[in-house]
């Protein structure tokens, strides 16, 4: 049986912030979310569209920087405009996800309801560790999961 929810966070834990991604699955996977499968991922195309084939429902979290909000300012985008915010805002990666919609978008493998959740970040200098605003972010969408589903207004969470 496909689950019905597939949580994906895209990221390098090695890159300060921009290990958003893998720690939200780190925390994810101590609540034991029902139906849900938790992955971690480097942004590559392929590897995504393997991950939320067959899925009705995908959480994608990922670094952000707009330049436009300050750190730790999460972004919630829908479906119908994650491709194009994505492609000139989100991640560090040469291709990525704006990329895996797209190749899954042409071969008609995109979830039904796909929902991007991006973290805006500010220090992505080498280590593990968090910034303080990004730490906070990722408490907030911890509890959101653990609520069962991150805010469904298309607004962003945090200010």
């Amino acid at each position: 049986m496909t689950p019905t929810r597939v949580v994906i966070g895209i990221g390098n834990p090695f890159r300060g912030d921009d290990g958003i991604g893998p720690a939200l699955i780190a925390e994810l996977a101590e609540l034991a979310l029902p139906d849900s499968v938790l992955r971690v991922s480097t942004g590559d195309p392929f590897d995504l569209i393997a991950a939320w084939a067959g899925a009705d429902h995908v959480v994608v979290v990922d670094a952000a920087h707009t330049g436009q909000v300050p750190p730790g300012t999460i972004h919630h985008w829908e479906r119908r405009q994650a491709a194009q915010v994505a492609r000139t805002q989100v991640g560090s990666h040469g291709l990525g996800l704006p990329d895996a919609i797209a190749i899954s978008d042409a071969l008609g493998l995109t979830p039904a309801e796909l929902v991007i959740l991006a973290v805006e970040i500010g220090d992505v200098r080498f280590g593990t560790t968090l910034s303080p605003e990004v730490a906070r972010a990722l408490l907030e969408l911890g509890t959101q999961f653990a609520g069962r589903a991150p805010s469904a207004d298309g607004a962003s969470a945090r200010r």
